[in-house]
């Protein structure tokens, strides 16, 4: 015998033979292959996790975008309201001057384009949502919590209230 066979034997060993290296070799290759599947499965739930991350952070990002445009058109639009008013002021003064009416139609045209309405407050029961009360009124005659005269129209921007309408209530 040759000193490996012997060196085999004697430490009480199986002799190596082609059966015990194909089983070894089988072993270690299931085992190799078990730890790349888990590999794989940590790899593709790393990617699925930033997938999902970068997914929540464009809706967020076109979200916000689309807030901040948003308030920026509100504070623009806002600041052709008192224009508005005096327009309608001015048509009430003078109704007979045919530029003013021109120009406050005009103006009223761009706003419902923008889809700024003027909304009613008169008759309407209080809703402080709309409404800015600025006075009360004691009247036994009138409901209560009814707007009795409105001072400054309040303006909607599609569903959102772009100012309030400040108003008189009766008590």
């Amino acid at each position: 015998m040759s000193k490996n066979k012997e060196k085999n034997l004697n430490e009480n060993e199986e002799p190596v033979t082609e059966e015990t290296v194909q089983e070894v070799s089988t072993e270690e290759i299931k085992k190799q292959l078990e730890e790349a599947n888990k590999a794989l499965a940590e790899l593709n739930d790393k990617y699925l996790r930033i997938m999902a991350e970068y997914e929540n952070y464009r809706r967020r990002t076109a979200k916000e975008k689309e807030e901040s445009t948003s308030y920026a058109f509100s504070v623009a639009a806002l600041n052709f309201l008192p224009l508005a008013d005096n327009f309608e002021r001015a048509v009430g003064y003078a109704p007979d001057d045919e530029n003013v009416t021109v120009l406050f139609k005009q103006l009223t045209d761009i706003l419902e384009k923008m889809n700024i309405k003027p909304f009613n407050s008169d008759g309407e029961k209080f809703d402080p949502n709309l409404h800015n009360a600025v006075m009360h009124e004691d009247d036994p005659d009138k409901d209560e919590n009814v707007v009795v005269q409105t001072f400054i129209k309040g303006y909607k921007i599609g569903d959102k209230v772009l100012r309030h309408a400040m108003v008189k209530v009766a008590n």
